[in-house]
């Protein structure tokens, strides 16, 4: 394979790392020299993606502090170098990153701020081929269709508080010590942000995965009222944007 001279510049940016014979490849054309001017770009390479976490997650900024921050962004960017062409791609790994570096609630913050981010990143929403309510003789076979920009994120109480004290946004129901999950979704130019419990969250990951509604409601058996509690989540659902109604099964 062919090693082009944006190969090199590349490697040499994004790692560091360069040899003398790849060196000789550039050649300089003011004070400083080829080593130098490839070490200048290394750095603002560095900290252009610095910045760019940073504006990505400012919430876990304000709770790591701006040294810690800066110090495990550092070494986060070092280990994990973005190909893709969109800055903010940057910061997918990081929630991962924070939670293998021992700090977990860092983690759980970063990675309600990249579920916030993700919902404007999810591919705009096709147009929906569903009806707003079946038949009632086929609507347990029917599936919902669930809308794109939506993402779920773990919730404990450390985070919530954490999160709260960083400045983050609202989170409706945070109130409820039961909820362990935050659901968020896109509605036109904002996220909005609601804690749900763990039946919820089983019932919209078999939605999404296009299980048939009898199955999305088996979800809350265990609830007081499995009817109530269902038909309660899915008119939530219809009237928020999480799903835009259902599909009949063919």
């Amino acid at each position: 394979m062919v090693t082009t001279d944006c190969d090199v510049f590349f490697a040499a940016v994004t790692g560091g790392k360069i040899g003398q014979s790849d060196l000789e490849r550039f050649v300089s054309r003011g004070a400083l020299t080829p080593r130098e001017g490839l070490e200048n770009y290394r750095r603002m390479f560095l900290a252009r993606q610095l910045e760019a976490l940073a504006e990505l997650y400012p919430t876990t900024e304000v709770h790591l502090g701006p040294q810690a921050f800066r110090a495990l962004g550092t070494a986060y960017l070092r280990g994990h170098v973005s190909r893709h062409p969109a800055l903010e791609q940057v910061g997918a790994a990081f929630p991962r990153f924070l939670a293998e570096a021992g700090d977990e609630p860092a983690s759980r913050i970063a990675a309600l701020e990249w579920a916030v981010l993700w919902v404007f990143l999810a591919e705009d929403e096709r147009p929906s081929d569903g009806r707003l309510a079946p038949p009632p003789d086929r609507i347990a076979e029917a599936t919902l269709d669930v809308s794109r920009a939506l993402a779920i994120a773990p919730l404990d109480l450390e985070t919530r508080s954490a999160w709260l004290r960083a400045g983050g946004a609202p989170i409706r129901g945070a109130e409820d010590e039961t909820v362990t999950h935050v659901l968020v979704v896109r509605r036109r130019f904002e996220a909005r942000l609601r804690a749900i419990g763990p039946d919820e969250v089983d019932a919209l990951e078999r939605a999404r995965r296009g299980e048939p509604f009898a199955s999305v409601c088996e979800a809350f058996l265990a609830a007081a009222d499995p009817v109530a509690k269902a038909f309660t989540c899915v008119r939530g659902w219809l009237e928020t944007g999480v799903a835009r109604g259902f599909r009949e099964s063919t």
